[in-house]
């Protein structure tokens, strides 16, 4: 059994979506976590939707829900702070 989801992303005001397609493999009657990570093209102000794209098996047996549960950035790292050596 696999699940497809659809990421898609973009900076804040453009018109023009990026994709990005995950597959979730493994069959399980347990709830399962995945963590993705997606490198952007640029820094910006990322606009992101997701979708699932397979479709839902019509089995009671098989729990195929899929839901987004936390996005975080990772934000580059600053080397110096010229206003704090100012004040030495």
């Amino acid at each position: 059994m696999s699940i497809e989801v659809e990421v898609q992303y973009r900076a804040e005001g453009a018109t023009e979506w990026t994709t990005q397609t995950y597959a979730f493999d493994g069959a399980s009657g347990d709830q399962q976590g995945h963590t993705r990570y997606l490198t952007l093209s640029s820094a910006m102000r990322p606009e992101v939707r997701m979708r699932r794209t397979t479709e839902k098996f019509d089995d009671s047996r098989i729990y195929d829900t899929v839901e987004w549960q936390t996005m975080r950035a990772e934000l580059s790292t600053v080397e110096s702070y010229p206003v704090l050596q100012r004040w030495r």
